[in-house]
């Protein structure tokens, strides 16, 4: 009974330490690909936002999530709107790595883009152009 019990013992952590070294020592691309694929399994709304994303997206196997999560503001309408913000890198056409932001209706069982973010942030960027070119009269 010992030896079974030693020997399970050894089994396991035999195999815990090829599964560290595993990670350790593999690619970033092969950790990110079991990540992703764990994250999928749970149905992880952030990963489900970034397999929508890759659809438009020049280097699609590129992309990384660096910050995800719900935000809740008041819209330039004067309302307030609720919607998932999902920040991610993905390399662009030179191979350089960038950083961007977009955000993300995930009311039913998939995850697309928020209409409304999208026109929030157009509303923004407009009264931001507007006020730059009130102070330069």
């Amino acid at each position: 009974m010992k030896r079974v019990l030693i020997g399970t013992i050894v089994l396991f952590s035999i195999s815990s330490l090829m599964v560290i070294a595993f990670f350790m020592f593999a690619p970033e691309d092969r950790t990110n690909a079991a990540k992703e694929a764990w994250r999928r399994i749970q149905k992880d709304k952030a990963q489900a936002c970034l397999d929508d994303l890759r659809k438009t997206l020049k280097d699609p196997d590129s992309a990384r999530i660096v910050s995800f999560g719900l935000v809740k503001e008041k819209s330039e309408a004067g309302g307030e709107i609720s919607y998932y913000l999902l920040k991610y890198k993905a390399k662009n056409s030179f191979g350089a790595y960038g950083q961007a932001e977009q955000g993300y209706d995930c009311s039913g069982s998939e995850c697309h883009e928020d209409p409304l973010y999208n026109l929030n942030q157009q509303v923004k960027e407009l009264k931001t152009k507007i006020s730059a070119r009130q102070r330069l009269r």
